[in-house]
């Protein structure tokens, strides 16, 4: 028998924005919880196909993600973040 680890609770996220030919750049900050992916799509007021589609991913990657199987990562994370702060950005894309 496999021994799974527990999702964490949350993902920490940091979001560096810079503007070209500039020296300054901004941090931010995030945490999601584990089942803010359904908040955020739901936010968005789109269906899991539909997010899964608007965001680059698969179906079973969307479904994992708020199953709490699997925790997004990397530019997921961030590009999470973002949409839990501005949820029609997806519409913007």
């Amino acid at each position: 028998m496999k021994h799974r680890r527990k999702p964490k609770n949350e993902m920490k996220v940091t979001v560096t924005f810079s503007k070209a030919n500039k020296q300054t750049t901004r941090r931010h900050h995030g945490e999601i919880p584990s089942a803010g992916v359904a908040a955020i799509r739901k936010k968005a007021g789109l269906s899991q196909s539909a997010f899964a589609d608007s965001i680059g991913v698969s179906l079973g990657t969307v479904r994992n993600w708020e199953q709490g199987r699997r925790q997004p990562s990397g530019p997921a994370k961030v590009l999470l973040t973002l949409l839990a702060r501005r949820p029609n950005l997806v519409a913007e894309i």
